[in-house]
């Protein structure tokens, strides 16, 4: 068996995003990756939660959950909604294996930003998708940026 394979996905509303794949070293796994999600204001209004699941990637079987996290960010998208910006410093979360026990932690930063062009900015790329196809609806608009250091 050669070394283990890790990637995160990351569901905020509908949309998904998937980290890059990545090795652990000395037991530690790294993945220093941001990701940003639009938000409409119907989000803005009733988003809860963004979830994270830890997988395994398999060569010859389907990638195995590891485990999960779920962040409960609808107070950070109010407040920030309020004051056009909060940032909350990277802290670890634990990581909420099937039969409920913890194993381990992600840390995870998290920024609310108000009234931010949504246009995608030059050599900028674009990690996250919607489930379904989305109109837009503003110039600016409000963005929930996730950081995984």
């Amino acid at each position: 068996a050669g070394p283990q394979r890790y990637y995160v996905t990351i569901q905020c509303g509908d949309q998904f995003c998937t980290s890059k794949i990545t090795h652990g070293k000395h037991r530690r796994i790294w993945w220093n990756e941001k990701f940003r999600f639009p938000l409409s204001p119907r989000e803005c209004r009733e988003l809860a939660k963004v979830t994270l699941k830890v997988m395994e990637r398999d060569k010859f079987a389907e990638d195995t959950l590891v485990g999960e996290i779920r962040v409960h960010v609808g107070e950070i998208i109010r407040e920030g909604s309020e004051r056009e910006f909060l940032q909350m410093k990277p802290a670890p979360y634990n990581i909420v294996l099937r039969d409920g026990t913890y194993k381990g932690e992600l840390k995870l930063g998290l920024k609310f930003l108000s009234g931010v062009s949504s246009e995608q900015r030059p050599g900028e790329r674009r990690q996250c998708a919607a489930a379904p196809p989305r109109r837009p609806y503003a110039v600016y608009t409000p963005f929930l940026n996730i950081t995984l250091p």
